[in-house]
C-alpha cells in the first residue's frame, strides 16, 4: 500500500513455494511488482499468483473478487458464537503481560535501551529473573542490574552450557541485586564485584558471604591508604617528578599501583584523593 495509506492494501496470494529462500524471493518480487503497479497509477488486483522458481517471478493464475470465490461454507459442527465486549475484556484482564508490552514497560519504568529490553524480555523466565533482581537491589540502578545479567551472567551461562532455568537454582536473582547493592554502598568496587559474581555463580554462596569470608571489602580507610600511597610514591620517583612538573595524568599510574598492591580492593577515588594530598605536601 502507499506509505501514507492507513488501511491494508489488496490481498495477493502466492502459491507453489517450496523453500524459505523461495518465500523470500517471492515476497521481494511482489513488493517490487506491486510498487510498480501503484506508481503506474493502477490498482493491485486481488488474485492468486504462482511462483516460477526458474524465472524468479510470480505469474497470475486466477482472480478472486468476492468472498464466495473462495468457496467458504459454514462448518456444521461449529455453532454461531457471539462474543460480547464484556467477555472479551474479562478474558483480556487475566492474560499475562505480553512480551511487547513488557519490553515497552522495561524501557519506560527502568530506563533501559531497546536492545537491553529486548534481550531481557525474549523469554518470560529471563524477564521474571530481571525483575526479581531489581527488587533485591532495592531499586538501585535497574540499568546496572541489566548490565550484570546481559553481560556477566549471559557470558557465564554460555561458558558453562547451562540454561538460566538450571543455573538460577544456584545463582538466584537476589544475588545479582545484592552485588549491585554492595557496589552502590561502597562495600566492594567493580573489579572485586566481578570476582564475587563469578564465585557466587560457581558455588551458590551469597555475594555478602563471599566478601566476608575472603576479606574482599573495599579499602577506604584513610590511614591504610596513606601508608600505601607513601610506599607507591617512594617507589616511583620519575612518575612523581612528572606529576609535579604538570603531567597530572601521571597520578592514574600511581592509583593503579595502589590497586595492584591492594589486589584490587582499594577505593580508587579515595586512593587518588590521598595521593594528590601526599604529592602536594
Amino acid at each position: 500500500r502507499p506509505r501514507e495509506q492507513q488501511t491494508w492494501g489488496t490481498k495477493v496470494e502466492v502459491k507453489n513455494i517450496n523453500s524459505f529462500r523461495s518465500v523470500e524471493r517471492a515476497i521481494t518480487f511482489e513488493i517490487e511488482r506491486q510498487i510498480a503497479v501503484l506508481e503506474a497509477g493502477n490498482q493491485v488486483q486481488q488474485e492468486t499468483r504462482g511462483w516460477d522458481e526458474a524465472r524468479g517471478v510470480t505469474v497470475g493464475q486466477r482472480s478472486k473478487e468476492f468472498a464466495h470465490d473462495y468457496r467458504y461454507f459454514p462448518d456444521p459442527d461449529v455453532p454461531p458464537l457471539a462474543l460480547d465486549d464484556a467477555w472479551v475484556e474479562e478474558r483480556r484482564s487475566v492474560l499475562p503481560e505480553l512480551p511487547d508490552a513488557r519490553r515497552d514497560r522495561f524501557i519506560t519504568a527502568y530506563e533501559l535501551s531497546l536492545q537491553d529490553a529486548e534481550l531481557l524480555t525474549a523469554e518470560r523466565g529471563t524477564a521474571d529473573y530481571y525483575e526479581l533482581a531489581v527488587s533485591a537491589a532495592n531499586g538501585r540502578s535497574p540499568k546496572g542490574v541489566a548490565n550484570w545479567i546481559t553481560g556477566e551472567l549471559f557470558r557465564l551461562l554460555n561458558d558453562s552450557g547451562e540454561t538460566l532455568d538450571a543455573a538460577r537454582l544456584r545463582m538466584r536473582p537476589e544475588f545479582i541485586g545484592e552485588v549491585v547493592a554492595l557496589v552502590a554502598d561502597g562495600t566492594i568496587n567493580g573489579t572485586v564485584a566481578k570476582q564475587v559474581f563469578e564465585e557466587s555463580f560457581r558455588t551458590g554462596q551469597t555475594p555478602t558471604a563471599i566478601v566476608e569470608a575472603s576479606g574482599l571489602r573495599q579499602i577506604s580507610d584513610g590511614d591504610v591508604l596513606v601508608t600505601m600511597a607513601r610506599e607507591v610514591i617512594a617507589a616511583n620517583p620519575k612518575v612523581v617528578d612528572d606529576y609535579r612538573r604538570g603531567k597530572t595524568q601521571s597520578i592514574k599510574f600511581l592509583v593503579g599501583q595502589i590497586m595492584r598492591a591492594s589486589k584490587g580492593q582499594a577505593n580508587a577515588q579515595v586512593a587518588e584523593k590521598v595521593l594528590a594530598e601526599e604529592l602536594a605536601a
